[in-house]
């Protein structure tokens, strides 16, 4: 008999696990998308947001990620910047889960890409907030903070620029995500005089060398770096970039796939891929 009730006391606890993620922790997935950007993350207190959603080509990888999380509705969806690598895949993310608020910054990029994703948030009526340096997405007694960084301007002559930098702290622990920010918009940043001390770093640009200065890293001072990219295109990542995070735990999508960290705000650790878990 008392094999029988921790037979069944295990199956349950089993079946809890799978059907319900344990959202005690953040948990931040940087799913792999390619040449492109997504990053999943899961917090305390059962949010889910979502930040890029790659080319459209890729957003099956992000849109099987979230199902096989049991995800039915994205409650912060952050659009870091137009080009087609971070928001190609935003209209058929849309058209799978509800969302309930869209981040981004406040900027026109003349393509059908763009338009479809303007025209989704219209049809579905989702409240848009333009994302900027000195805003924040959660009141200052949350449990999450989550601080836009950049931009800082209104006015680039480089789209990358106008990068929503994120900045997401869970008591001690910090993620910083870039976007395609440049060296133009890491000054800014470094001028305004943010924390941007972080654990770790969803490096700019896919890596490229013309974001990452070293002055920005060094203030950043992560511990990981994570880049998201192909290993293909545009070279990236670059050399450069590369010598200049040395001595950071570098992790790449292109070699190891979806990249998951887990953190009770004390403690920071990889773990594996949450819907492998659950498979």
């Amino acid at each position: 008999m008392k094999k029988y009730i921790l037979f069944v006391l295990c199956i349950i606890i089993i079946f809890s696990y799978v059907f319900f993620p344990d959202y005690d922790n953040l948990q931040v997935t940087f799913v792999d998308v390619g040449q492109g950007d997504s990053t999943v993350l899961f917090f305390p207190d059962s949010e889910v947001m979502v930040i890029d959603a790659g080319e459209k080509s890729e957003v099956g990888s992000l849109i099987t990620f979230l199902k096989s999380n049991r995800v039915k509705e994205i409650d912060v969806l952050v659009a870091t910047h137009p080009h087609s690598d971070h928001i190609g895949g935003m209209t058929e993310l849309l058209s799978e889960f509800k969302v309930s608020k869209v981040y981004m910054p406040k900027v026109v990029h003349d393509t059908s890409i763009y338009y479809s994703f303007l025209e989704s948030i219209t049809e579905q009526e989702i409240d848009v907030t333009e994302a900027k340096g000195g805003v924040s997405i959660y009141p200052e007694d949350s449990l999450i903070k989550a601080d836009f960084l950049a931009p800082n301007s209104g006015e680039y002559e480089e789209l990358n620029n106008y990068s929503a930098v994120l900045k997401v702290s869970y008591k001690d622990i910090s993620f910083l995500f870039m976007g395609d920010a440049e060296a133009e918009s890491e000054y800014e940043m470094l001028n305004q005089d943010y924390d941007l001390k972080a654990d770790v770093l969803k490096v700019a640009h896919h890596g490229s060398n013309t974001s990452s200065t070293r002055r920005f890293i060094d203030a950043v001072s992560p511990k990981f770096a994570v880049i998201s990219a192909d290993g293909e295109s545009y070279s990236h990542p670059h050399n450069e970039t590369l010598d200049r995070l040395y001595g950071v735990n570098i992790i790449k999508t292109y070699e190891e796939g979806n990249i998951s960290f887990e953190t009770d705000g004390i403690t920071l650790e990889r773990k594996q891929d949450l819907y492998e878990i659950f498979d």
